[in-house]
């Protein structure tokens, strides 16, 4: 008999790039666990995909500011949001997704907008752009998808961090 199980954590971590523009991440740690496979040849549900929660984390950002780095402005500045991942213990066959659900703002005050990022899209170690807006939102949940589980990956505990980085478009 042949105990396989893997034990996946995820961290979140935020950068600023600051030119008046504010990024907030809340969220805690997700712990997807993968059930044990004891018998050889069976295989993990779900084809090797698991899905966290659609607010495993949830984004704040702000367009607040002129781009002058002073904070003042109309708040309406354009950002982006740039998503990679730091490996800390990981296997590349493991594959991280990361897509956002809504948001909260006022998208018809002085032009407020956001756009991208609604569908799953790999988190690379290299940053690349999430989604783009500007003005201010709240309540940008955002969802998690891995895939590439498999017993061909050895037994053990896996850890990267996603980080989310804003800047001035």
């Amino acid at each position: 008999m042949k105990l396989h199980q893997l034990i996946i954590i995820f961290f979140f971590g935020i950068g600023i790039n600051a030119k008046g523009q504010t990024i907030n991440v809340t969220g805690g740690d997700w712990n997807p666990s993968t059930p044990v496979i004891v018998v050889a040849g069976d295989t993990y549900s779900n084809n090797g995909v698991l899905e966290s929660i659609t607010s495993q984390s949830t984004i704040t950002v702000s367009g607040n500011g002129n781009g002058n780095g002073n904070g003042n402005g109309n708040g309406n500045n354009p950002w982006r949001i740039t998503v990679n991942k730091v490996d800390i213990n990981w296997d590349n066959r493991l594959i991280v997704k990361v897509k956002r659900i809504g948001g909260s703002g006022n998208p018809n005050n002085n032009g407020q907008g956001m756009n991208g990022g609604l569908v799953y899209q790999v988190v690379q170690n290299t940053p690349s752009l999430f989604f783009n807006g500007n003005g201010s939102w709240s309540l940008i949940n955002v969802q998690y998808e891995l895939s590439g589980i498999s017993v061909a990956i050895p037994a053990g505990t896996y850890q990267t961090e996603v980080v989310y980085t804003v800047s001035a478009q």
